[in-house]
C-alpha cells in the first residue's frame, strides 16, 4: 500500500519538477526581467508571431502616449500596425486580414504599406479619436475572404497601454 501512495505522490510531483526545470531550449540561466514578468501578468501572454502575421505595433505590453498613434506623415506607417506576408494566398492578399481594436472591427480603415515586391506589407489603423488612457486590446485574424466558413488560419491579440 505504501508503494501505491509513493507512486501517486511521484506522479503528482513530476509535472511540477518538469515545469521547474524547463525544457532546456531557452534556459540560459537568466531570470526574466521584472518588466517582462509585469507585462505578461498585466497584459497576458505575448502573441505568437509566425506564419502570416510577423509583427505588431505598439508592442505587446508597451506603454505609449496617445500622440504616438498619430503619424506625422500619412505616407509612413503609424498607429496600430501589424506586419504580414502573403505566403499561401492565391488571390486577394489584403482582404485576408481583419483588425479589431477593443472589440470593434476596423478592417475597412486599414491603410496598407506594401514592400518586398508586394510579398509583404504593413497594415495600420489610426483611430479617428485618440484612445483613452488605459490598457487596450488589438487583434488580427487571417481568414479566407472567398470562403467565410473556412477555419481562421491565424489569430493573434495583444495589449498595450495608453498613458495620459
Amino acid at each position: 500500500m505504501r508503494f501505491v501512495h509513493w507512486l501517486s505522490a511521484l506522479a503528482l510531483a513530476f509535472p511540477l519538477l518538469a515545469a521547474a526545470c524547463g525544457d532546456g531550449a531557452n534556459d540560459a540561466g537568466a531570470a526574466p526581467t521584472a518588466s517582462a514578468e509585469a507585462a505578461e501578468t498585466e497584459f497576458g501572454p505575448p502573441p505568437t508571431l509566425k506564419d502570416n502575421i510577423t509583427g505588431v505595433r505598439p508592442e505587446h505590453g508597451s506603454t505609449v502616449r496617445p500622440d504616438a498613434l498619430r503619424p506625422a506623415n500619412p505616407n509612413i506607417p503609424g498607429g496600430i500596425c501589424f506586419d504580414v506576408n502573403f505566403e499561401g494566398f492565391d488571390s486577394g492578399n489584403l482582404q485576408w486580414f481583419r483588425l479589431a481594436v477593443d472589440g470593434e472591427e476596423h478592417t475597412t480603415a486599414i491603410t496598407w504599406f506594401p514592400r518586398n515586391e508586394n510579398t509583404e506589407a504593413t497594415g495600420c489603423y489610426v483611430p479617428a479619436e485618440p484612445l483613452s488612457a488605459g490598457v487596450h486590446q488589438a487583434a488580427v485574424s487571417v481568414q479566407n475572404p472567398s470562403n467565410p466558413s473556412e477555419p481562421t488560419r491565424q489569430y493573434i491579440e495583444w495589449r498595450f497601454e495608453i498613458t495620459s
